[in-house]
This record gives structure tokens, sequence and C-alpha cells, in this order.
């Protein structure tokens, strides 16, 4: 679930050119509202299909979560 959360904010967080434990500490700072949003991914993607449409999805609300947390 924390991979897959470092998945989806990859693209806001690489544009800021940040370290792998500041964007490791960014997401544990947050971690209630990450786990949810980690889990809630993961059950899209999992679901055969349906994650060709969830991936794009999950990548831009993991980078409004992060727009809005920072």
């Amino acid at each position: 679930m924390t991979i897959l959360c470092l998945d989806m904010f990859d693209a806001a967080l690489e544009r800021r050119r940040l370290k792998f434990r500041q964007k490791l500490g960014i997401i544990l700072g947050s971690f209630p509202a990450s786990a949810g949003f980690g889990l809630v991914s993961l059950g899209l993607v999992s679901i055969p299909l349906m994650n060709l449409l969830a991936i794009p999805l999950c990548v831009t609300a993991g980078t409004l979560f992060f727009a809005i947390a920072s």
C-alpha cells in the first residue's frame, strides 16, 4: 500500500526533485489520509481492466492530494 501510494504521488513529488526519504517523510507525515488513499488505490488497481482507467485517475488524485497536503 505504501509503495502504491509512492507510485501515485511520484509525479508531483518528482517535480520538486525530492529524495526518497523526503518523499517517504511526506507520506508518513500525512499517514492516516495517505494510507486511506493507498488502500482505495490498491482496490481500484487490483480490478482487471478497471486499472486502465484507475491508474490515471489515481495519479491525478495523488497530485491533488499532495498539493492540498503541502
